[in-house]
């Protein structure tokens, strides 16, 4: 399941809640600025408008962009939710390259990605067979001090399998067990399928 379905249903919940009760569901992002500057509705409910504003408009990345420049024009800072948004609108239209330039972007204002924003860009990677920069992605999320789980190995594994690069499957699943990460049956899986070319043993005997 993609990392991301859970931040989205975070946020259409959030904007059901009682806290975003007190905002009429059709005011623009305009007209919720506004009244956030004149205080009468918080830094939140704006984040939150934006970012659901965004969700809608899918692989809208013009429109996204846009409604991005227009929260740094009136001084509110995006959080994280607004950037791993438009990183998966970017992902949607099939741009890969802007989506890790935003995740560079977000650090420039103090935020810091996380395994969800990783892990949303390295699918998009592995899903287009670039097993190797999905796991340059990998190791790079980990410099940064995040630890990386089970979803990502069977991702880049998956892509390396596809791409008959065994040597990569053995190493991967090496590094994965270092990692102290438990492989579950579709890694066992993606393990048996990768075995008709070359064994982990001779894998092994290259290292």
């Amino acid at each position: 399941m993609p990392k991301n379905l859970s931040l989205f249903a975070g946020i259409i919940l959030f904007i059901q809640s009682s806290t975003w009760a007190g905002v009429p569901q059709d005011l623009k992002i305009d007209q919720i600025i506004k009244r956030y500057k004149n205080g009468s509705v918080t830094l939140i409910d704006v984040l939150r408008r934006a970012a659901f504003n965004m969700i809608k408009m899918g692989a809208n990345c013009d429109g996204a962009l846009e409604l991005l420049e227009k929260l740094k024009e009136n001084g509110i800072c995006p959080d994280s939710v607004i950037y791993h948004t438009i990183i998966d609108s970017y992902i949607q239209a099939g741009n890969r390259e802007r989506a890790y330039e935003l995740l560079q972007e977000m650090r420039s204002y103090g935020i810091s990605p996380d395994l969800i924003t990783y892990g949303t860009i390295i699918d998009a990677y592995a899903q287009a067979g670039n097993g190797e920069r999905a796991y340059e992605l990998l190791q790079e999320m980990r410099d940064f001090g995040i630890s990386s789980d089970l979803i990502d190995y069977n991702t880049i594994m998956y892509a390396y399998v596809q791409a008959g690069n065994k040597k990569k499957v053995y190493i991967l699943f090496r590094d994965m067990m270092r990692n102290g990460i438990s492989p579950d049956e579709n890694i066992y899986d993606l393990l048996r399928s990768s075995q008709g070319m070359q064994s982990f043993k001779e894998c092994a005997a290259q290292d």
